[in-house]
């Protein structure tokens, strides 16, 4: 059956909690101004550092403003673009 809705909240509440006491100036190092940005640039972060991303994604996400963007975009053209 699973564990229950409100047993995994408060399992969830509690990892936030120790997380924020054991790095309480934990910060990203990621460029972003919403969501989908961010999603994307933890993709791309797989694969090279963060630096390197920040750098590709100033470009990136004047050119795809939308999911809608990056699904309609050629992906030859999309892999050139990263």
């Amino acid at each position: 059956m699973g564990t229950p809705l409100e047993t995994r909240e408060a399992q969830a509440a509690e990892v936030i909690d120790r997380l924020h006491g054991e790095y309480p100036d934990a910060t990203i190092s990621l460029n972003f101004s919403n969501r989908l940005e961010l999603l994307v640039a933890v993709v791309l972060s797989a694969q090279c550092t963060d630096e390197r991303v920040n750098t590709v994604t100033a470009d990136l996400f004047e050119t795809y403003e939308s999911a809608a963007d990056y699904a309609a975009a050629d992906q030859d053209e999309l892999a050139a673009d990263i």
